[in-house]
């Protein structure tokens, strides 16, 4: 049985709570209301959700839920600034939560460590400036990941935001997820710019970029969003192609398919050993797709889903 999770970024939305069993159609549980929650995860004993803008200065905010028995959240605690704009990411480690600010490109262990990135890239207007997009701890759970769609580097922290290392991503691409093979030493991130995906090698605080391919074939009207992995399959969704391309790794990556969103501007995924679960930010839907048939298994209706969360 799994509790899922939908961030349904609209004014009137809220965090949408389904359980699904794998074989019947999702149930609604619940909708939490919140106003235009961005990104939601699940930590050791809470449900932390990023909202929007919260405040008047148009910050963002950190809540926190107490998870009920039945998945339910409930119990919120105070809103906390996120001290930036647009927070897209966040991430529990070691009991502490750390956020992204896109539009501030800056990076904050709650609540109140901050780190500002400086510079800009190639590819304008997208890369006029730093944009944080995605935190994470590393595949050893010793430092903080941190990526920059803005001025194409990843960068490595460690726990107190002090820089260890960074590398750079082939600019103009664009770096905005990162996922993680079983291995704790092979690194994907997906370049939303371009839509390529880096591979690259992780040991003790230090990626080496090995290579970057695409991750869509023969479509330019597109930009990447999410990045699963599952074994040995790396998933990247693409909006305005409105697809899911599969690609295998094995010591490099290949492409292998592409399945239909069945939606518009699929922008988080998350991915079964049966299926895609995807959100489609335009068309106010999320699809479950079959990886065998890739033919559409259920649908469900929200205002303006943004990301997924999936707890078995």
């Amino acid at each position: 049985m799994y509790d899922l999770y939908f961030s349904a970024c609209a004014e009137d939305g809220g965090i949408y709570h389904y359980r699904f069993d794998g074989s019947n159609a999702p149930e609604l549980a619940g909708i939490c209301k919140c106003p235009m929650p961005m990104y939601a995860i699940r930590g050791k004993d809470k449900l932390h959700a990023l909202l929007r803008a919260p405040f008047n200065d148009n910050t963002s905010g950190l809540v926190s839920y107490d998870i009920g028995i039945d998945g339910t959240p409930e119990n919120p605690g105070k809103i906390l600034s996120t001290k930036g704009i647009v927070a897209c990411h966040l991430a529990e480690v070691d009991g502490n939560v750390y956020c992204v600010n896109y539009l501030s490109g800056s990076v904050i262990k709650m609540p109140d460590t901050v780190d500002v990135h400086k510079g800009r890239g190639v590819n304008q207007p997208r890369q006029d400036m730093p944009h944080t997009h995605y935190v994470s701890g590393s595949p050893d759970g010793k430092y903080i990941l941190v990526t920059d769609l803005g001025i194409d580097k990843i960068f490595v922290y460690d726990k107190n935001l002090n820089i260890i290392s960074t590398v750079d991503i082939p600019a103009g691409h664009g770096p905005r997820h990162l996922a993680f093979h079983d291995d704790g030493r092979t690194v994907f991130c997906v370049n939303e710019l371009a839509s390529t995906v880096s591979v690259l090698k992780y040991s003790d605080g230090e990626l080496t970029l090995v290579e970057t391919t695409d991750s869509l074939a023969g479509t330019e009207d597109n930009t990447a969003a999410a990045i699963r992995v599952e074994k040995n399959s790396v998933f990247v969704s693409n909006r305005g192609d409105n697809s899911v391309s599969e690609l295998e790794y094995d010591g490099r990556l290949h492409y292998r398919r592409t399945y239909s969103s069945y939606g518009k501007d699929p922008r988080d995924m998350w991915v079964t050993e049966k299926m895609l679960i995807l959100t489609n930010q335009t068309s106010n839907n999320v699809t479950f797709v079959s990886r065998k048939t890739g033919e559409l298994l259920y649908e469900l209706g929200m205002p303006c889903p943004i990301s997924v969360l999936c707890i078995e």
